[in-house]
């Protein structure tokens, strides 16, 4: 019998980083051993080799950790005076349990934030069928839909893992993505003084700023985090 991937009972981040879970099923078969993943979710098939985290947790808990360990080595000798051997008895061994602890954490954290799989599996799929541009375009414009709709109910991880999954859609087709920041100040003070309107319950200069912009060539959108300016 196939086993059948769902989205239910996904984990939050924390969770998944604090138990090992399956970032689609929320089961605890991520790992294989104390810091290895496992081929597959035994519960939903998920296929962990997907996700390639590299050696960008280790960078960090190394940073990190070693900072940590420097600053409370020099507290207790500051404090005790201890000789040495005591303070190799003391860091080797806490410092290899702390490096163990949080790369496992880290390590079951980044498959839970990164891209959506069934999105990038839907988009290979097509651009494998005589490189289906137009269909791809589609997929890539219907993930921005619900990765708008994910951030306004405020779901941010299904958000992050759709943003993720655009770059890497745009990226495999050479586009682009503008980081919004191009927008005017002046335009982003009079959505603002939009907002105040509102507050306000100004209305009537409200709906006319409104009208300025959008003459001005840019999209208002009116979101319960306030009003968004994109241009047309």
């Amino acid at each position: 019998m196939t086993n059948k991937q769902s989205t239910e009972g996904q984990p939050s981040i924390a969770k998944a980083a604090l138990f090992g879970l399956c970032p689609q099923c929320g089961s605890k078969t991520l790992f294989a051993g104390l810091g290895q993943f496992a081929d597959r979710c035994e519960n939903c098939g998920l296929d962990y080799s997907s996700f390639n985290v590299g050696d960008g947790p280790a960078a960090f808990l190394v940073m990190v950790i070693g900072a940590l360990i420097i600053i409370l080595a020099l507290i207790v000798d500051a404090a005790f005076r201890p000789p040495f051997w005591v303070h190799v008895m003391i860091w080797v061994p806490f410092t290899a349990g702390l490096t163990v602890l949080f790369l496992r954490m880290a390590k079951a954290a980044l498959p839970a934030i990164s891209a959506d799989t069934e999105v990038l599996a839907k988009f290979r799929e097509v651009m494998d069928n005589d490189i289906d541009t137009a269909n791809a375009m589609a997929i890539i414009f219907d993930t921005v839909r619900r990765a708008n709709i994910a951030i306004e109910s405020g779901d941010t991880q299904v958000c992050a893992a759709l943003a993720t999954a655009v770059h890497e859609m745009c990226n495999a087709l050479g586009l682009m993505l503008r980081s919004g920041d191009d927008i005017d100040a002046a335009i982003v003070d009079r959505a603002q003084q939009l907002d105040a309107a509102r507050v306000a319950k100004d209305f009537a200069t409200a709906d006319a700023i409104r009208i300025e912009l959008q003459a001005a060539g840019y999209v208002v959108e009116t979101t319960k985090a306030g009003t968004r300016v994109r241009r047309a």
